[in-house]
């Protein structure tokens, strides 16, 4: 893949080359020049991402006729911004398989799907999402699993949502189907809270229990009508309890 991304980088090259060059073709003596401003040029338009679209072919391993897509929101690429090896790329099409939890983009030169390595991404932002990647210390101990997670609400406290499509199997032809689940976490003082409901919010911000009940009881918030909305809400809420006066 490496040795394919430099050959696609040096017909780009050829092809500035001789767009730069061709109006001074009446004058050989500016041909160097052009050429070493071409060189410049395309240097400084893709030396960064040259370094992006490093990754592997990405390949999708569905058979047959499948209901649904693995990705999440959209199975058509979308412009997104990412942060990859420390560097933040923009205006990049993006897609996120959740079923295999990877990355993809598209490959600026041929539009072929490039699989990016997931530990040299910090975080990305898709659909008015941002995901960040979060890596245990002790993945025997944890309660949170590696991977990318939706960043829902950041303050004192964060909330996170895993979000996972999985295969069912399914019948009248379709061979599977592409089902998405969603699971929430609480990270609150370096330790991560799995929760699903207000009972579990309402543990994990148990020193402001009550007034947060009483927040709930003033709002009218419904939980089951829209579980991440609540969740947010409090967690808001929860912060601005608590921060410093």
């Amino acid at each position: 893949m490496y040795k394919f991304c430099l050959v696609s980088a040096w017909f780009c090259l050829i092809a500035v080359i001789r767009t730069v060059a061709q109006p001074s073709q009446a004058d050989s003596t500016s041909l160097p020049q052009a050429i070493s401003s071409a060189k410049q040029f395309y240097l400084q338009k893709t030396q960064n991402q040259l370094h992006l679209y490093n990754g592997v072919e990405y390949i999708t391993g569905t058979e047959g006729y499948v209901k649904g897509h693995p990705y999440f929101n959209s199975d058509v690429a979308e412009e997104g911004t990412i942060s990859y090896d420390n560097i933040v790329y923009a205006q990049v099409p993006l897609q996120y398989d959740i079923f295999k939890d990877e990355v993809v983009v598209e490959h600026m030169d041929n539009g072929h799907k490039i699989k990016l390595h997931s530990q040299k991404i910090q975080h990305f932002s898709l659909g008015g999402h941002t995901f960040v990647r979060i890596q245990p210390n002790n993945t025997a101990t944890s309660t949170i699993r590696p991977g990318f997670y939706d960043r829902l609400y950041a303050g004192h406290v964060t909330l996170y949502a895993r979000r996972v499509k999985i295969a069912q199997q399914a019948t009248r032809g379709v061979s599977k189907e592409y089902l998405q689940k969603n699971s929430y976490f609480i990270e609150k003082d370096n330790q991560f809270y799995p929760v699903k409901n207000k009972s579990s919010v309402l543990r994990v911000f148990n020193d402001q229990k009550k007034a947060l009940q009483q927040y709930l009881r003033e709002t009218h918030m419904k939980f089951k009508q829209d579980p991440e909305y609540a969740m947010a809400k409090l967690a808001e809420q929860y912060s601005q309890l608590v921060k410093p006066l």
